[in-house]
C-alpha cells in the first residue's frame, strides 16, 4: 500500500442537533432520529417550515467563530 492510499483520522468532533458525542449521535442516527423539532418562527427570522435541528450547547447569539 502506498502512502496516498492511506487515510489516517487524528480525531473527530461535532456539534449536532442529535448531541455532540460521535457514539451518541450514531447511536440516535442508527434508531432514526432526525433531531429535528417543531420550532415557532416569526419576523425576519421566519423558516419557510415549522421543524428545525436545534443545537443548545452553545447560546443561539454566540458568534459563529466563537462556537469552537
Amino acid at each position: 500500500m502506498s502512502p496516498m492510499d492511506r487515510c489516517h483520522v487524528a480525531g473527530m468532533a461535532w456539534t449536532t442537533a442529535l448531541g455532540d458525542d460521535p457514539e451518541v449521535v450514531w447511536s440516535r442516527l442508527c434508531a432514526g432520529e432526525t433531531g429535528l423539532v417543531p420550532v415557532a418562527t416569526k419576523g425576519a427570522g421566519r423558516l419557510r417550515n415549522d421543524r428545525a435541528g436545534m443545537v443548545s450547547s452553545f447560546p443561539p447569539d454566540q458568534p459563529p467563530a466563537e462556537r469552537l
